[in-house]
């Protein structure tokens, strides 16, 4: 989505650098990440590892042996999931302590140091636990070793792969939106057609100056009090601002109802719930983007009325035409007086009511994954 932009007066521009347009097509299921390890090869490392966690057993004959001997096959699954669930904890936790670490050390105060890593954590150990639940499942339910790791991979390419892409293609049928190029060639032409502050015979200006003119009882322009160069500029910036905040909150509508449906398959496929929950503990989620990309341009749009309003006051309107050398410059201290840009990120409440949605969901698959299991063990298996 983009974590930079180039704040300038008269004009708005996209937010660039983004993950996805610096990315091959080899990494388009996602940039190469320790969110995109955790999401997408761990539960493929982790069927891998225990895909014959059951099916061995009966394949060697143990299995028979276990329950002639008195175990119960709710404890032998439950048993292997358990030790399942701690040998991915051997992976996961390292690196949810070097994620502390690397906040602790950057002092990434709004998320990694408060309660939102807890969260996050325990989300991925939520995450883990229910790739154990299935993986044990379906090892449990399956004849033979093979049939267990083609069911696993298959389960994996289901939930990682064709289900969120599948969703992204829908919401871009469903609800398509404009281009770069088409959203900045509208964007242009309407302005134009509603006035052009850098055309001296802009109608729509022309008009303004004359009523500018009229209501101070002058003649020309350089004769009002003010200047009036500054006073186009502040108009201009007025009028293109609310024609370019109706197009983007347009295009940020359509965007929100592309991801509504991603939000929606997030109770089908745990996946997408857990990538959307760690984007928003993280703050790299949709909104969080718009946030910033409108807290942005509302500092742009400020910065640039109040050089424009500068012109007007400290501008003489009766300077000579041409170069006048540095006599009728802004004085450089009005600049550093300008406030820095600070993003104000959503508060804590905000984002926990965000976050709450995709914690029930990853409960609800764990319970039913635990509940499956369960039940296939009162069932008679072919041993």
């Amino acid at each position: 989505m983009g974590n930079a932009v180039f704040l300038e007066a008269h004009a708005q521009n996209s937010v660039h650098f983004s993950q996805a347009s610096q990315s091959s097509s080899l990494l388009r299921i996602g940039e190469l990440s320790l969110a995109m390890l955790l999401q997408t090869v761990f539960p493929l490392m982790l069927f891998f590892l225990g895909y014959r966690s059951v099916v061995l057993e009966r394949e060697q004959g143990t299995l028979k042996l276990a329950m002639v001997q008195g175990v119960r096959l709710p404890s032998l699954v439950l048993g292997k999931t358990l030790g399942l669930f701690v040998l991915g904890l051997i992976f996961l936790l390292p690196i949810l302590l070097g994620w502390s670490l690397l906040g602790w050390l950057h002092s990434y105060e709004h998320w990694v140091l408060g309660w939102s890593f807890g969260l996050l954590a325990g989300g991925y150990l939520l995450y883990t636990l229910l790739l154990c639940l299935v993986c044990v499942w379906v090892s449990y339910r399956s004849r033979t070793s093979r049939t267990a790791l083609i069911r696993l991979v298959g389960v994996w390419i289901l939930a990682v792969i064709l289900i969120p892409k599948s969703v992204q293609s829908l919401g871009r049928s469903l609800y398509p939106a404009p281009n770069t190029f088409a959203f900045y060639s509208e964007l242009s032409r309407e302005i134009n057609a509603v006035g052009n502050s850098h055309n001296p015979n802009d109608p729509y200006f022309s008009a303004l100056r004359d009523s500018v003119l009229q209501v101070h009882q002058v003649d020309k322009i350089t004769e009002l009090p003010f200047n009036y160069g500054g006073f186009i500029m502040r108009e201009g910036e007025k009028l293109s601002a609310r024609i370019y905040d109706r197009h983007h909150q347009q295009l940020l509508d359509i965007y929100r109802e592309q991801n509504s449906l991603t939000r929606r398959f997030s109770w089908i496929d745990p996946y997408l719930s857990l990538q959307l929950f760690s984007r928003i503990l993280a703050r790299s989620d949709f909104e969080t983007y718009t946030a910033f990309k409108n807290q942005a341009e509302a500092y742009r749009y400020q910065m640039a009325q109040r050089m424009n309003q500068l012109q007007m006051d400290l501008i003489s309107s009766q300077r000579p035409s041409g170069s006048e050398g540095r006599i009728h410059v802004v004085s450089r201290d009005h600049w550093k007086a300008l406030p820095d840009f600070k993003y104000q990120f959503a508060s804590e409440k905000e984002v926990l009511q965000k976050a709450s949605g995709f914690v029930w969901v990853l409960l609800f698959w764990n319970v039913f994954a635990l509940f499956g299991l369960l039940l296939s063990t009162n069932k008679p298996i072919d041993l």
